[in-house]
């Protein structure tokens, strides 16, 4: 397979320009409240360093990216109701992402959600130290995940986690620090629901 040309991201964009999008990403509403108001603002996608620029700006795009030939190696650590929900969504574009791990508590119950015999594992702190690119953590809990976590990160993987018992009895770990301000640990998953 070649390469492919990802779709163009604006680096910088006026406010009217921002309007004339679908307002999907932003509301319409919060573009003209910024723009009266004068206030600049970013939007950025996880994962990705550089975001779009949007307020008293000209119109500009950032370069061109690749998509990579291989999909995304992921490592999915927990098979419950949300695990359930990224694995059929991952799995619906096998072009773009292989999974190469699902860590479960219930064989059985993994397998009758749909799992591919061959992804399970009981295993999460192996899963995660397997070197995939993206670790997503949604087990739960202090243990396992911790554990796991601290793995995937020695591994070199990206880790994400929606897990906030974890992070809180996590805080003071520096390898954690180093890894959330390098944007390798990412949790907002953690702090964004109710």
């Amino acid at each position: 397979m070649a390469l492919s040309h990802a779709p163009r991201r604006f680096a910088t964009l006026p406010w009217s320009e921002a309007l004339k999008l679908d307002g999907g990403i932003v509301q319409h509403k919060a573009i003209r409240f910024a723009a009266d108001r004068r206030l600049r603002f970013e939007v950025g996608a996880a994962l990705q360093p550089n975001p779009t620029l949007v307020g008293d700006h000209p119109t500009t795009f950032a370069p061109a990216t690749h998509i990579p030939e291989r999909p995304l190696r992921i490592a999915l650590l927990g098979a419950g109701t949300v695990g359930i929900g990224v694995y059929q969504l991952l799995s619906r574009f096998p072009e773009r992402f292989e999974l190469t791990a699902v860590a479960v508590r219930d064989r059985a119950k993994a397998l009758a959600s749909g799992i591919a015999h061959d992804l399970i594992t009981t295993d999460a702190v192996a899963a995660a130290a397997s070197g995939a690119d993206l670790v997503i953590e949604v087990l739960g809990g202090l243990n396992p995940a911790a554990d796991a976590i601290t793995a995937a990160l020695h591994a070199g993987s990206t880790v994400i986690t929606a897990n906030k018992a974890v992070l809180a009895a996590r805080t003071d770990d520096l390898l954690w620090q180093q890894a959330i301000d390098s944007g390798r640990l990412r949790h907002s998953a953690a702090v964004g629901g109710t």
